[in-house]
């Protein structure tokens, strides 16, 4: 028997900024002040990376606490409170509006798709 290992690896995330330009739009839109990293910024290599090779991706953060970061029991904590609950609803709110945005406007998703497609030819 042979076995072929694949390793497991990440790619480095580039935002989509088109796309993450219309998010931060609705977050102003739902008056939404406390946005916890700007979603224009890299993150390093992460699984979301790998998406983002294939498809257009942002990576939007809603701060849900103030002494906590992600992927801790603190964070697991605070996301079962109230201001955890809201930031969710935030959350998911902002994203449904960009998906209306952009799926109501064809200019947003030629120059989201344009970004992309020039990304990739790097």
């Amino acid at each position: 028997m042979k076995f072929t290992l694949n390793p497991l690896s990440y790619e480095p995330f580039h935002p989509n900024y088109a796309l993450a330009n219309i998010f931060k739009r609705q977050l102003k839109l739902l008056n939404v002040k406390n946005e916890q990293s700007g979603e224009t910024e890299r993150i390093g290599s992460s699984d979301v990376g790998n998406v983002g090779g294939l498809v257009p991706t942002i990576h939007p953060s809603i701060k849900i606490c103030d002494n906590a970061f992600c992927h801790t029991i603190d964070f697991a904590k605070a996301a079962l409170k109230p201001r955890g609950f809201q930031g969710m609803i935030q959350a998911a709110s902002a994203l449904a509006l960009t998906g209306y945005e952009l799926f109501s406007n064809p200019g947003h998703l030629k120059k989201m798709k344009a970004e992309f497609l020039q990304r990739k030819r790097r």
